[in-house]
């Protein structure tokens, strides 16, 4: 039998309220995001949970399961599960709440509407989060959650916990500090809706590492974008720095210019400046991920591998970083491939991947820009690295089969294919393989057939399948195999 949680009162702190709230229970963490499953780990565990108390899944009736056996005190969700809404957790069949009030409840979500926001309070909920979120922010959350409920709980002065409570004052007083609580947690998330919408404003003014990579492929080159109609800075300002101002006011003043710079799509310039203060731009993710954008787009992919050896020393990592990094790592290795650096190309890849550890588009990407430039077995090594508990992806599958059709034969590469799709692992390169073999095989009208499904579920990909079959081609519509990928970043 599993023990049930102990009420949440008032007693002797050990290390921190929040190591406090979970001794001796356990924390649920649900999100189909492998990103956000593992910075909420990270963020427990520096908060003081061991990883034996820390529940990751990522399957609605995983979830459901775990919280019927083992009764977190602690459950983290996504807002969104599918088909499914976090807030359906902790309901049973019959509509009703199955979670004790001595239990944390956390909402994850991307959506800051209002409409969102009151729904999710609406429900058992002690804290909303704005994703995404620095683990500063989430830390101080669930912190200010513990303690608005621990007031709350505070309230209830009765003998016996059975004892129903029948001062009307005590009751009207325990809803006024909910609704008090509630209003405050709206306040808060409107409060960050408003800052991320005005980061990502900025954030915009750089391309993203897709956008990067794609400029790349094709030689196009960033820095020679429409002139923008913001005011131009004087060549003076741009490359001398007055000699009065020293440490902070230097640093914010480069800051400035660097800003401006970025505005006026002279990313050159910029980034020569970003070089002059590096530390600044170590101390916030958000920063880090400009420098490392603008090391890619302007093709210095030497500075991205060593501004990869400084990520250790940073107090704040966010998925998001993580994920720029690994992204500009890749197109640092694809580089080294057109040279014809095998080893050097590797190391990139290598390090890409211990940025994302877990995330397997940056494992795709590497594989595929391996096998595409010949080197096979290096492609397979790579499939090894594959977390044991991601190989049911379909990420690991399709590259699996990606690889396999490299070697194999018409008698193994079409099966198998055929039985990727009748598991359901519907990815642009599985369709791919499997017409082009049968397009060689004579079998015209199962190409046709897979041509056309293609093309409903991939729109944008739609002249390149029919180009398969010989119907409306066009050079420019056939991309590389590598090319059909979900886009990066």
């Amino acid at each position: 039998m599993v023990k049930s949680s102990p009420p949440l009162t008032a007693k002797k702190p050990s290390k921190s309220p929040f190591a406090d709230l979970i001794t001796d229970q356990k924390v649920l963490v649900v999100s189909p995001n492998n990103l956000i499953r593992s910075s909420l780990t990270s963020v427990f565990m520096s908060m003081g949970a061991r990883l034996s108390q820390l529940i990751v899944v990522s399957n609605v009736l995983v979830a459901r399961d775990e919280i019927r056996k083992r009764k977190p005190r602690m459950i983290v969700t996504d807002y969104r599960l599918g088909t499914v809404y976090g807030t359906e957790l902790w309901v049973d069949e019959k509509g009703k709440s199955f979670i004790p009030s001595e239990t944390l409840t956390v909402i994850v979500t991307e959506d800051g509407s209002d409409a969102t926001i009151g729904r999710i309070f609406e429900k058992h909920v002690d804290l909303c989060m704005l994703y995404p979120f620095t683990p500063e922010r989430l830390r101080k959350g669930i912190l200010d959650a513990i303690e608005q409920k621990t007031k709350a709980r505070s309230f209830i002065k009765s003998k016996t916990p059975e004892e129903p409570i029948h001062d009307e004052r005590l009751i009207n007083a325990i809803r006024k500090l909910e609704l008090a609580r509630v209003q405050e947690a709206r306040a808060r998330i409107e409060r960050e809706a408003q800052l991320a919408k005005q980061e990502e404003a900025r954030k915009a003014l750089i391309p993203t590492v897709s956008q990067i990579l794609e400029a790349v492929k094709s030689d196009d080159d960033f820095t020679k974008a429409a002139a923008t109609k913001a005011v131009e800075i004087p060549a003076a300002t741009a490359t001398q720095i007055p000699t009065n101002l020293e440490g902070p006011a230097r640093a914010g003043f480069i800051a400035e210019v660097f800003d401006m710079l970025v505005r006026q799509k002279r990313y050159d310039e910029a980034y020569e400046m970003a070089r002059k203060i590096l530390p600044h731009f170590f101390k916030k993710p958000e920063r880090a991920e400009e420098l490392f954008k603008l090391a890619v787009l302007t093709r210095h992919y030497d500075h991205v591998a060593e501004y990869f050896e400084v990520l250790p020393a940073m107090d704040s990592k966010t998925p998001q970083l993580l994920y720029t990094v690994s992204g500009a790592l890749i197109v640092g290795g694809k580089d080294q491939l057109k040279k014809k650096n095998l080893n050097s190309a590797v190391a990139f890849f290598s390090k890409s991947i211990m940025a994302s550890p877990r995330e397997p588009r940056i494992l795709r990407e590497a594989i595929i820009a391996l096998v595409e430039a010949g080197f096979i077995d290096q492609g397979r090594r790579f499939l090894d690295r594959f977390p044991p508990d991601v190989r049911d992806d379909d990420d690991f599958a399709t590259m699996e089969y990606y690889l396999l059709e490299k070697t194999e034969v018409d008698d193994v590469v079409i099966p198998r294919g055929w039985q990727l799709l009748r598991d359901r692992v519907f990815d642009p390169i599985v369709f791919q393989i499997m017409i082009r073999r049968l397009m060689a095989r004579g079998k015209r009208d199962s190409a046709e057939h897979l041509v056309h499904d293609a093309a409903q579920r991939w729109p944008h990909l739609s002249k390149t399948f029919l180009d398969y079959i010989g119907v409306q081609a066009s050079s420019k519509d056939s991309p590389r195999i590598g090319e059909i990928l979900r886009p990066l970043i």
